[in-house]
């Protein structure tokens, strides 16, 4: 069986085939895409630097995995928003407004 191996793989099996080496890259840039996006849309987002400062930490720490849970937020959080304030634009860096505080259980009437 071990004559089955060829000088070249018995000599450095730590070398990645072109095929590992060509899916390490493309990870590895698909991820880094992934990163800076996420740093672009959160400096592009309508929240102030005290609201942003968690989330850089979160980015830092968790490139990766940090990155989509921003994009989740996002997706989910701003609709919710527009709901409340129709009048809300995401895109209006003219002035930060602070949503209204939720009230959790039934509503007043």
């Amino acid at each position: 069986m071990a004559g089955a191996l060829t000088g070249a793989a018995a000599a450095t099996p730590l070398v990645p085939t072109p095929g590992e080496a060509a899916l390490g890259w493309t990870v590895s840039v698909v991820a880094g895409a992934l990163w800076v996006a996420g740093f672009v849309s959160l400096g592009r987002s309508p929240l102030d630097a005290r609201a942003r400062l968690p989330w850089v930490g979160l980015m830092l720490l968790l490139p990766v995995l940090g990155a989509l849970i921003w994009f989740w937020w996002r997706h989910r959080y701003y609709p919710a928003r527009r709901r409340e304030q129709p009048a809300w634009d995401p895109n209006d860096r003219s002035a930060v407004v602070v949503p209204p505080r939720r009230r959790y259980g039934a509503p007043e009437e």
